[in-house]
């Protein structure tokens, strides 16, 4: 249950864990009981089966609290932490992984408790866009198991060198296609996430390729990503648009059953980008405010750009009452207490403000709004809405 992740033996291994789940246990040690249980639930999330997956993680809590044994207390924390990311509760999510590590050094297993907390953090940090802060400095980098996991971190930051390097070095251990590849379907997934990120066509073909069993999985241990979602981007990437729809709208079908916002949120967004104005508009109008309530910042500042676009309107609803209190004078943390976002988010809209009508300054913005009749002090000091005065 806990080695076998090739894409070959996928379905086995489910089965494996139907028969055994199903199977009396009476008499079973119960650490071997948690442990078993707690792979098995990996297995269905990754099938899709959120709803399992809570069932076998509240049995194996139980274990936890009947063994005491630190290593099986560890696994109702990370639960919490895969919940809250379904959920799209993603800055708490970031602040379990530090609870994990503080009872991890509780129970002295600190280095587990790292290890655990840095590998799950990294999904997150992909979704949030906070990729400068790092989450255990002592986990090292050295084999290429931890270097394909920072692949897609990599990329995303921006050390283009550094993530080239880890993926032409994962594509070199990768067997022959006429040969059984074992390789596990985690590592694949993220360095597929990886190639698509550098816009390297031919490793995400040869990735695509070697996935194509595991399409219709969900997010995968430590990835989180929507196998089919990747298989879309792919698509895209190497210019097969057709293709990409229809692998985003099979992966939106796994998402919903794991209530996976994130993930839901990021198949709206792509599917915006592949269809006419109608139609993106109806799928922007489900990712902007996903996306936004999840604090996702690298995906919402596209979801705002694709919207101007679209619409061919230049400011969005949303931006309209960004850009009245801001004329008012409101500072971005005043915008974000105002409008219940997050600081980071107010930022974001002020800067596709700006961007959008050409302009560098916050006064010009406050002239440009007064112009079109935007603005209205009287009304943004009540406590009325900011949109009852724009609108």
């Amino acid at each position: 249950m806990q080695w076998i992740g090739d894409v070959a033996h996928q379905d086995e291994v489910l089965a494996l864990a139907n028969e055994v789940v199903a199977s009396p246990r009476a008499g079973v040690n119960p650490r071997t009981e948690a442990d078993f249980l707690w792979h098995a639930a990996m297995r269905y999330l990754i099938h899709g089966d959120r709803a399992r997956f809570h069932e076998l993680t509240e049995e194996v809590a139980a274990l936890a609290e009947h063994t005491q044994e630190p290593g099986v207390l560890l696994r109702p924390l990370v639960q919490v932490v895969i919940e809250q990311t379904l959920d799209g509760d993603l800055e708490n999510a970031l602040e379990s992984t530090q609870s994990l590590i503080h009872r991890a050094d509780e129970m002295g297993i600190g280095m587990l408790g790292r290890v655990q907390a840095y590998s799950w953090s990294l999904p997150i940090r992909l979704y949030l866009g906070a990729l400068d802060d790092r989450a255990a400095t002592d986990f090292n980098e050295k084999s290429w198991r931890e270097q394909i996991i920072n692949l897609p971190t990599y990329a995303m930051r921006g050390d283009t060198a550094r993530a080239e390097e880890v993926l032409e070095q994962f594509m070199a251990r990768l067997p022959p296609t006429n040969a059984h590849d074992a390789t596990n379907v985690t590592w694949l997934v993220l360095a597929l996430e990886g190639a698509i990120l550098l816009v390297d066509r031919t490793s995400a073909e040869v990735l695509r390729q070697r996935l194509a069993p595991s399409a219709r999985l969900g997010g995968e241990p430590h990835a989180f990503s929507i196998v089919g979602r990747l298989f879309g981007d792919a698509a895209r990437v190497c210019g097969d648009p057709k293709a990409a729809r229809v692998y985003y709208e099979r992966a939106l079908g796994v998402a919903d059953s794991m209530q996976h916002r994130p993930e839901i949120a990021l198949l709206h967004l792509n599917l915006a980008k592949l269809l006419p104005r109608a139609e993106a508009e109806a799928h922007l109008d489900r990712a902007t405010p996903a996306l936004e309530s999840t604090r996702m910042r690298p995906a919402l500042e596209h979801a705002l750009a694709l919207r101007s676009i679209v619409a061919g309107d230049p400011l969005t609803a949303r931006e309209r009452e960004v850009a009245a209190l801001l004329a008012s004078g409101f500072s971005n943390r005043a915008i974000a207490e105002r409008l219940v976002i997050t600081e980071g988010t107010a930022e974001v809209h002020v800067k596709h403000i700006m961007n959008k009508l050409g302009l560098t300054s916050r006064t010009q913005v406050a002239v440009w709004a007064s112009k079109h009749g935007i603005v209205s002090v009287g009304s943004l000091s009540s406590a009325s809405p900011p949109t009852q005065s724009i609108r």
